[in-house]
């Protein structure tokens, strides 16, 4: 059964759902919170069955 993780915990290697489709996580970058708002992960990952790239922004502690 899956569980939910902070995006921030995210490493390169983890298996996770987007949009509905299970990805390995092939890259995390993470920016420094500031101005216009908090710290960011941006999440670079491969579809296992489908082969796309997916990327998603998210906020650190979501």
């Amino acid at each position: 059964m899956p569980t939910q993780i902070e995006a921030g915990k995210v490493r390169d290697g983890t298996y996770v759902m987007i949009d509905e489709e299970p990805c390995e996580v092939r890259n995390v970058s993470k920016s420094s919170p500031g101005k216009h708002g908090s710290a960011k992960a941006k999440i670079k990952a491969k579809e296992i069955f489908g082969g796309k790239n997916k990327h998603v922004t998210k906020p650190v502690d979501s």
